[in-house]
């Protein structure tokens, strides 16, 4: 019988182990975010392939769900076509945000 008990808490133990953190995951902050967004606008236009294109733009909304307003989308926005009609790399600086 105290060998099953000892079993049954070697298994509590471990579940508790892979249950999640019940710590708050902090949000990164908003340059970065920013960044990011911008990163995945730009690479949603210069993608070679449009399942490329698709993944990019899913991954520019996880990245709004992450607490972005609408003005600070649109800046992001516009902060993306500007680098792609400035004619010089529009990836330049944003290698940093990953």
């Amino acid at each position: 019988m105290s060998n099953e008990l000892n079993k049954q808490k070697r298994f509590k133990e471990i579940a508790d182990e892979l249950a999640p953190a019940s710590e708050t995951v902090n949000a990164p902050p908003k340059d970065e975010l920013l960044n990011k967004l911008t990163l995945a606008f730009v690479l949603t236009a210069i993608a070679p392939s449009k399942n490329q294109s698709i993944e990019a733009t899913k991954l520019a909304g996880e990245i709004i769900k992450m607490g972005l307003n609408a003005d600070e989308i649109e800046t992001c926005k516009r902060r993306a076509l500007g680098r792609l009609d400035s004619g010089s790399n529009p990836l330049a600086g944003l290698d940093k945000a990953f």
